[in-house]
């Protein structure tokens, strides 16, 4: 199975997020949002991946802070 996806900056209800979006139809498409939490040690201290809770995509407020080339 082969898709093409790309990773970009974002935010997931005001919450600093890694945004997933696959490439359909010629148009980038939102798939998922990935949540890192990060202590003040620059670690990460928590991972929360959203991708299999599609309720997240169009419930809360997401943005994209990179534009898709």
């Amino acid at each position: 199975m082969r898709q093409t996806w790309r990773l970009a900056q974002g935010e997931g209800d005001g919450e600093d997020s890694i945004v997933l979006r696959h490439l359909r139809d010629r148009t980038w498409e939102l798939e998922g949002i990935v949540r890192l939490d990060i202590t003040a040690a620059d670690r990460i201290e928590r991972i929360v991946d959203y991708q299999h809770c599609p309720w997240m995509l169009t419930a809360g407020s997401i943005v994209v802070r990179e534009s898709v080339r």
